[in-house]
């Protein structure tokens, strides 16, 4: 299995000296240096409130990298009210304004946060974050809380997945294997073993998160990836919608 970064790992990272912000979210140059700025503009495309006024947004494990600063400028310019969660650290390391509320704790473990929000968000996104949630809570426990924060009408985005299924569909291809060859430097991809069992975050998990919600009476559909996002090949995005 791969070692997921935890919160306090994050944590850490926040407060380590040196660091780019895209490391500081637990990514490499390689990975984000060119394309963490098309993140932001895929969220508008998916997230179709994002471009209206006065909405209420919440991130939950908003990063301090240009993906959360481009969301905090945004909703300075649509008037949209904003929360953002996660560690103290990472936090501090954003602007303040008046519109914008830090809640500085690991969700879901405010009772109050959650009692205090019920239904109260137009727009949450949860980005990058729940394939590492997935090794350190109970993933579906996390994603029941964030539903229960979502308003009637209103879109949750979990996005940036990573779905191991999906990187191994990936390298067995022969665009797959190209690309793996020019990453490691000439080297072969390994040989994908497809029934091989393995405990990452891969197609059955999305899966039953899809069918979980759907049974809950939300609306869910899974999202690609574009071009020009980073690792798009391996990861994919789950849009839950409450009516």
């Amino acid at each position: 299995m791969n070692k997921q970064l935890s919160f306090q790992d994050f944590e850490a990272l926040a407060s380590q000296p040196g660091l780019q912000a895209y490391e500081r979210v637990g990514f490499k140059a390689v990975h984000r240096k060119k394309t963490e700025k098309n993140i932001f503009p895929d969220l508008l495309q998916k997230i179709p409130a994002l471009n209206q006024k006065n909405k209420n947004i919440l991130e939950i494990g908003c990063g301090c990298s240009l993906p959360a600063r481009s969301l905090i400028a945004h909703c300075k310019k649509k008037k949209h009210r904003l929360v953002l969660v996660d560690s103290a650290g990472m936090l501090a390391r954003l602007p303040d304004h008046g519109f914008l509320k830090k809640a500085p704790h690991q969700f879901p473990q405010e009772p109050k946060f959650l009692k205090d929000h019920h239904k109260k968000f137009d727009v949450i996104i949860i980005y990058g974050v729940v394939h590492a949630i997935y090794e350190h809570q109970n993933v579906f426990t996390f994603l029941d809380r964030a539903v229960s924060l979502l308003k009637e009408g209103g879109s949750l985005l979990v996005g940036d997945l990573a779905n191991l299924s999906k990187k191994r569909r990936f390298l067995s291809s022969p665009a797959g294997r190209q690309f793996h060859k020019r990453w490691a430097k000439g080297q072969k991809a390994p040989p994908i073993r497809w029934l091989e069992t393995y405990e990452d975050f891969d197609d059955s998990v999305i899966f039953q998160l899809l069918l979980r919600y759907r049974l809950m009476g939300l609306e869910t559909y899974l999202l690609p990836q574009a071009e020009g996002l980073p690792l798009n090949q391996t990861r994919e995005d789950l849009l839950i919608v409450r009516r």
